[in-house]
């Protein structure tokens, strides 16, 4: 089934009671995300967006910053493990997260291209009124500089 046809569906549901939405290891990009968060918009009870493993991108970043920011969806977990995210990416990512008024989990785990660089973008995580509270950073390329 494609995205596409998955959406459509989603879009018409008239009892938008889903809580948890998982597209694990699809193969979906940027466009892929912008057609399911459409369809998710009106989905107030969602709370948990994962789409590990897949091939999410700056384009894919700054709508989970737009996502962040609408009153319509309360997301409190997100799961961006396994993409094809890097430095810049995560900075984009990271300004997206100053509209993050209700997550309180996010994982960045096995990203691999992703370098200490990348993760300085994150220390206003630590030092604003960003809410997260359980950031996962396992497996990365981060070395020594990065844990400092």
């Amino acid at each position: 089934m494609s995205i596409y046809r998955l959406g459509m569906p989603l879009s018409r549901r008239q009892h938008k009671s889903l809580t948890r939405f998982v597209l694990d290891q699809n193969n979906l990009d940027d466009d892929s995300l912008s057609e399911i968060t459409a369809a998710l918009s009106d989905y107030s009870s969602l709370g948990s967006l994962c789409v590990m493993g897949n091939q999410i991108r700056r384009e894919g970043c700054l709508l989970l910053g737009t996502i962040f920011g609408s009153s319509a969806l309360c997301l409190k977990e997100v799961d961006l493990c396994r993409n094809e995210l890097d430095d810049e990416d995560l900075q984009t990512l990271a300004a997206a997260l100053t509209n993050a008024t209700t997550l309180q989990r996010l994982s960045l785990s096995r990203i691999r291209s992703i370098t200490a660089a990348g993760l300085r973008a994150l220390s206003h995580l630590f030092s604003s009124a960003c809410p997260v509270e359980t950031l996962f950073l396992e497996e990365m390329n981060i070395g020594d500089e990065g844990a400092e």
